[in-house]
């Protein structure tokens, strides 16, 4: 045999299969580049899903939180007028109390008034006989006790 031809053939028999090995190790490396780049994306898109969910999470509880709060104030609000309208009627009524006793005092105060009046003009009227001589003494009305107030 020919062997430059012969050693030519096997040459070219293990460069094609070392070129077979190659293109099917390219051909794997490929396939695991691939399935890799398909995970990431996969994984990215999970990221993306849980973030957007944490999100619509953290959206949830903040629209939550602000119920919350809006229901409180209405209920302190609620409260708050509630003790105002307490303490108003309360107000009401001591101002209505003490109207009635400063009523009561105005009159008591009228009534003395012309008591004092009555009385002076009684003393008046004494007097008047006294020094014009009558030795009889009109027809006068009682005079109260001293210090004592007869109710009208």
């Amino acid at each position: 045999g020919d062997f430059p031809s012969e050693n030519k053939s096997r040459w070219e028999d293990a460069e094609r299969s070392s070129r077979r090995k190659l293109q099917e190790k390219a051909k794997h490396a490929s396939e695991a580049c691939t399935d890799l780049q398909r995970r990431l994306a996969e994984l990215d898109a999970e990221r993306e899903s849980e973030a957007a969910m944490r999100r619509e999470r953290l959206e949830e509880e903040k629209q939550l939180l602000s119920e919350a709060k809006e229901r409180a104030m209405v209920e302190l609000q609620t409260e708050f007028r509630k003790q105002q309208q307490e303490i108003q009627a309360r107000v009401d009524a001591e101002r209505k109390r003490c109207g009635r006793l400063r009523g009561q005092q105005m009159r008591k105060t009228d009534d003395l008034t012309r008591e004092v009046t009555d009385v002076r003009a009684s003393i008046e009227r004494v007097r008047d006989n006294y020094r014009s001589g009558q030795a009889r003494t009109p027809d006068l009305p009682a005079l109260p006790a001293p210090h004592s107030a007869t109710p009208r």
